[in-house]
């Protein structure tokens, strides 16, 4: 038995339907988990070090490459509405 494929919805969809005061909510998780996962690839862990130790090419730093890419899309799609909305 194959499990089923989940599709994930578009995010400028999922933002358009979310209120001011969540997407404000969203936002601001987002900022905190970006500096988490730049902190991850620059420094190995997720509080900023004394001194850079970069993520060594690899899987692990692929993954974290991809969620940062996500979340900023994420992000910017986000700011953007914001900024429409606030017009």
């Amino acid at each position: 038995m194959v499990a089923p494929v989940e599709t994930r919805h578009d995010t400028s969809l999922q933002v358009v339907s979310k209120s001011d005061l969540d997407l404000s909510k969203r936002r601001s998780a987002l900022r905190s988990s970006i500096t988490k996962t730049q902190n991850m690839l620059q420094y190995q862990t997720i509080r900023k070090g004394d001194s850079p130790a970069p993520m060594p090419p690899g899987p692990k730093r692929d993954e974290y490459q991809k969620k940062l890419k996500t979340l900023k899309k994420e992000y910017n799609a986000i700011v953007k509405e914001l900024e429409r909305r606030s017009k």
